[in-house]
């Protein structure tokens, strides 16, 4: 480890080494550096967030270990109520996404409307999101996925999730999502 590297370099490593380990099949191994991570991060929160959000993450994908997932997110979330950064909103939404992996619906859209709270800029609170918008987003995608342009659905799918993150629980979206994996060949996804 060198200490002449940038500090949002070094963060950028170390997450990155995190989840290669973890597709390596070493989750474990790769969540021992947290600390050392964490120590070199400190200077700045929006870099613990995202080393704390790549732990987290490995605990929730890697070794299925929800309650350490869910510690972790909460203190990305709690630690940085007041830091208007992508970080923390990614962080939110992460905890959402385990939430629903979990079947566990209600504290899923809660923490997919609190990603929405944290995505607006202007820190009033109030969801940045259109209605009109995500509808039309909704009827282009499923009209899409009726023309056989998979790849547009998928994007325009994803693109919804950013922006709208609580629709990851309602049917329209929901069943789009599962078509656009069936007929790309996702089935495990779907």
């Amino acid at each position: 480890d060198r200490d002449d590297l940038d500090v949002r370099y070094r963060a950028m490593l170390h997450t990155s080494l995190m989840r290669a380990m973890s597709h390596q099949g070493r989750a474990a191994e790769a969540l021992g550096g947290l600390d050392h991570a964490l120590s070199h991060a400190q200077q700045v929160k929006s870099l613990t967030a995202l080393v704390l959000l790549s732990a987290a993450n490995v605990n929730r994908d890697a070794l299925r270990n929800f309650r350490e997932a869910d510690r972790l997110y909460a203190r990305v979330l709690h630690g940085n109520a007041r830091l208007r950064h992508p970080i923390v909103r990614r962080a939110a939404v992460a905890w959402g996404d385990m939430f629903l992996q979990a079947d566990d619906m209600v504290h899923a859209g809660e923490a997919y409307r609190l990603a929405i709270a944290l995505g607006n800029i202007s820190g009033d609170g109030r969801p940045q999101g259109n209605p009109i918008k995500r509808g039309a987003m909704l009827r282009v995608a499923e009209q899409q996925l009726k023309q056989g342009n998979i790849r547009q659905t998928r994007r325009l799918l994803q693109r919804i999730e950013t922006e709208f993150p609580d629709q990851k629980l309602e049917g329209l979206y929901r069943f789009l999502r599962g078509e656009a994996e069936r007929h790309a060949g996702r089935y495990q996804q779907a």
